[in-house]
């Protein structure tokens, strides 16, 4: 739920599921591979979304 959100707060749209599954992966790996907390791992995620091409604003 928290990834679904995330992505329809920063790109305001609805989540598309395989995005959604693509995120739930990545925090998955974060947490395994790299020992990260479950916040943590969200938080850098977050910050991934923020970095989409899909989030820039152009004036």
């Amino acid at each position: 739920a928290c990834v679904r959100r995330a992505i329809e707060v920063a790109l305001v749209r609805e989540a598309q599921d395989d995005e959604v599954a693509h995120g739930l992966a990545l925090i998955d790996e974060l947490e395994t591979t790299e020992g990260m907390s479950p916040g943590r791992s969200l938080e850098l995620y977050c910050l991934f979304l923020l970095n989409l091409n899909e989030f820039s604003y152009l004036d």
